[in-house]
């Protein structure tokens, strides 16, 4: 009977290793076949160790990282110059008929390669705003005017910026540091034309351009909220460009029997432009798992602040037969405050 127990608890003993050696075959031929699809995003070392419960959806890989963003800005509290006529009975001001009142949507694009700490981003964004004052007849002491009034503002930034990625507490992103070229030009310009008692017109126009290079530094981080992709989103940065500016504006008066103009245009080049931005707001990833890459989509606050330091200020002013006629230079701030949208990915 010993014998007989024997052989019948060898015979289980084997079988039980054959089946666990089919199972793990099994497991082995359906692992090898969801590979194909189902490839956790690539790293360059094999030590992208998750940080926190939810850490598996922050181990970013390495490869391109690209995007599209659309921007939403309003001017806000931008430093026009002053156009003024005034003949003592009618006074026009091109700046207060010209307010920027609504967004005006922008383009801001980016392409690069992050590597698991070392990166090199390319980005471009260009704004442009335009606004013309109501035309209007005004009627007063039987004098007829027409008022024609243009508020111009162009914003472009392009930038080339080594990354580096961080993590601080439940933080992570990328630090930069690199070069920008940006521009600011900014526009004002009013028409007049006066009948009755004599035919008057003024023509006048002032005018700011700054472009340069310089360095631009910051960072662009976010935070997990839960476990579902969601995170808080927020960016700073900040830029120095040496700019050479200029600076223009034309003041043209004439009535019957006079025509008077004045033109005045300065450069420079020792300007200072100075630009901070800030984004706040949220980020939404998903994985791909089949191209082994991460699509994001983010909305965010955006504030803007843009000044130009080392301008030459003056003022044109003329008066003929009792009409006053004056154009001052552009100020030195620029505000653009708005909201911004995007889709990109991670791979």
């Amino acid at each position: 009977m010993k014998i007989v127990r024997l052989c019948v608890l060898g015979a289980l003993a084997i079988g039980l290793s054959a089946d666990v050696q089919a199972a793990s075959r099994l497991d082995s031929s359906v692992a090898r076949a969801a590979a194909g699809c189902q490839r956790l995003p690539r790293t360059c070392d094999t030590s992208c160790t998750p940080r926190g419960a939810c850490a598996g959806d922050s181990c970013r890989g390495c490869g391109i990282y690209a995007g599209v963003e659309a921007t939403f800005l309003q001017p806000y509290n931008t430093s026009s110059g002053q156009i003024v006529f005034d003949n003592g009975t009618n006074r026009f001001a091109a700046d207060g008929m010209t307010e920027f009142d609504t967004l005006d949507a922008a383009p801001r694009i980016w392409l690069g390669y992050q590597g698991q700490t070392w990166g090199l981003w390319g980005r471009y964004w260009a704004f442009d705003a335009e606004r013309f004052g109501e035309s209007f007849d005004y009627v007063n002491d039987s004098n007829y005017r027409l008022v024609e009034a243009v508020s111009f503002l162009s914003a472009k930034t392009g930038d080339l910026e080594a990354t580096r990625r961080f993590s601080f507490f439940q933080w992570e992103g990328d630090l930069f540091l690199g070069a920008r070229w940006a521009e600011l030009n900014k526009r004002d310009r009013m028409a007049v034309n006066a009948v009755s008692p004599g035919l008057q017109t003024a023509l006048q126009q002032t005018e700011s351009l700054a472009s340069g290079a310089g360095l631009t530094f910051g960072f662009d981080g976010r935070r997990p909220i839960g476990c579902r992709g969601l995170a808080l989103k927020t960016s700073a940065r900040g830029s120095v460009i040496w700019t050479k500016s200029t600076a223009s504006a034309y003041n043209q008066y004439s009535d019957p029997g006079n025509f008077d103009a004045q033109l005045v245009r300065v450069s420079g080049d020792c300007a200072t432009l100075s630009i901070a931005e800030v984004q706040v707001g949220l980020e939404w990833a998903r994985k791909l798992e089949c191209f082994r890459a991460e699509a994001f989509t983010h909305i965010v606050a955006e504030y803007q602040w843009w000044n130009t330091d080392g301008q030459v200020p003056f003022l044109l002013t003329q008066t003929v037969n009792g009409t006053t006629t004056s154009v001052c230079s552009m100020g030195s701030d620029t505000e653009l405050v708005g909201l911004a949208w995007a889709i990109g990915f991670r791979r």
